[in-house]
């Protein structure tokens, strides 16, 4: 008799639809899953000859991990396994004065990739795809101290891949390049 009735029926079967398909099923393709559990860090057999940009890696891998309150003990399962791949150093500018091309700064590139291993001999998944971090190490006055402002690079960029490839193991939007 009265509309309220109808309307208070109506509203109790919309509000049960809405909780009923609230739960879409949606989950991220790369990368979405939460760890089970603490993640420990361990190095992938280098395909790169560059010990100082791993370790940088490797150490990036871990304060993010650390950050987001997921690291475990350093030698446990599942662990986070980071591969460095390639460094890369490229001239940035040349300068000729007096007729003798100087390069004026290099960038260099580590490129890394990672991926979650839940237990010994077990397949990786969680696989991050190649993710490339780069820094510009300027000339330097000498031979060796160029030399060094590129290995400083080396270790900036080492370790932003390993934050980059820690992020996107998380489940966290981060750029590949």
């Amino acid at each position: 008799m009265f509309p309220v009735k109808r309307v208070a029926g109506t509203s109790a079967r919309s509000l049960a639809l809405v909780f009923a398909l609230g739960g879409c099923g949606y989950r991220a393709v790369h990368g979405g899953e939460e760890p089970a559990g603490r993640l420990s860090v361990a190095a992938a057999p280098a395909l790169a000859p560059d010990a100082e940009a791993q370790h940088a890696a490797l150490s990036g891998a871990r304060s993010e991990l650390a950050r987001e309150g997921v690291l475990g003990s350093p030698t446990g399962y599942p662990r986070l396994v980071v591969e460095l791949v390639r460094v890369d150093v490229e001239a940035t500018g040349i300068a000729a004065p007096d007729d003798h091309p100087t390069g004026r700064g290099s960038r260099v590139t580590v490129v890394a990739r990672g991926s979650v291993q839940e237990a010994v001999g077990g397949p990786p998944t969680r696989v991050t795809g190649d993710v490339r971090r780069s820094y510009l190490a300027p000339e330097g006055t000498s031979a060796a101290a160029s030399a060094e402002a590129r290995r400083g690079a080396a270790r900036r960029a080492g370790e932003a891949a390993g934050r980059a490839v820690a992020r996107h193991v998380l489940g966290i939007p981060t750029a590949r390049d």
